[in-house]
């Protein structure tokens, strides 16, 4: 696993199995888009040397806007991840989420308790544990087995330990 700076600050990780990069705000949000705090867009590769498979990792803040009440499945809700099967084309640029195509169906794991920088270290260190071959990319309806490494991250955050590294994964 390799990525450059401060975990937080990581914007690509080269893993075993493919990459991840840390995707670019656009350049005007709508409001759908102003709660959106970070989004890594993850390539793995496959036996087909040819076929490749796309996923946004997106991590969101669960506070009221303006324009809308945040949809948070427990109260103290604060950030959710969501995995989001992706289609890319000829024309897809990593530099731009436009170009791509979201499919179904989209995953989502809320989280309690954390800050915003923790919440984007954690989704720093989950993309990475992906690209790595730690974190198994899930199958629908599945995302809650990534419950315990989750769990393990936001510990070690708490705990001040809050750089990436391996994690063993147990019965993941």
């Amino acid at each position: 696993m390799s990525g450059e700076g401060e975990a937080s600050q990581v914007n690509f990780w080269l893993g075993r199995l493919g990459t991840a990069r840390k995707m670019p705000p656009p350049q005007e949000r709508t409001e759908d888009q102003e709660a959106s705090l970070v989004t890594w867009l993850i390539t793995l590769d496959t036996d087909e040397p040819e076929k490749k498979l796309y996923y946004g990792l997106s991590l969101v803040h669960l506070r009221d806007l303006p324009s809308h009440k945040a949809k948070r499945l427990i109260p103290e809700t604060g950030h959710e991840l969501l995995l989001i099967p992706l289609e890319g084309t000829e024309q897809s640029n990593p530099d731009d989420a436009s170009t791509w195509h979201a499919l179904e169906p989209v995953a989502q794991l809320q989280i309690a308790d954390l800050t915003d920088e923790q919440a984007t270290l954690l989704s720093s260190a989950i993309a990475s544990a992906c690209v790595e071959g730690q974190l198994p990319i899930p199958k629908p309806g599945e995302f809650l087995k990534w419950g315990p490494y989750v769990q393990q991250l936001i510990q070690e955050q708490s705990q001040g330990q809050i750089e990436v590294k391996r994690i063993d994964l147990g019965s993941i």
